[in-house]
């Protein structure tokens, strides 16, 4: 679940500041903390990649069409493709383990 909107979520836990910029707040029995949520415009390239990896179930094949899309977009980038491909089975392999359970 995405939540957009600052206010409570559920009991204990509200979503503070704004979408793009939010924290939230979990309130506890003997205090509380703040967590940061100031990443939530990384949300849709993480589901892009959960689906992909949803469809394919290849990390490989996952982490190749990231690196195309990223320098389809940036064609220009000062990074080299090899060294994104590195990141990207990184980031999907961490994902993988999370779907399946194992994170």
């Amino acid at each position: 679940m995405r939540i957009r909107t600052p206010g409570k979520i559920q009991e204990q836990l509200w979503l503070l500041g704004r979408e793009e910029s939010g924290v939230y707040l979990l309130k506890g029995d003997d205090g509380f903390t703040m967590i940061n949520g100031g990443l939530s415009y990384i949300i849709p390239e993480l589901l892009q990649q959960e689906e992909i990896y949803r469809s394919t179930g290849d990390i490989d094949v996952v982490s190749k069409k990231l690196v195309s899309y990223l320098y389809d977009k940036n064609p220009d980038y000062f990074l080299t493709p090899e060294i994104f491909l590195e990141v990207y089975r990184q980031m999907v392999r961490h994902i993988a383990s999370a779907m399946e359970g194992k994170d």
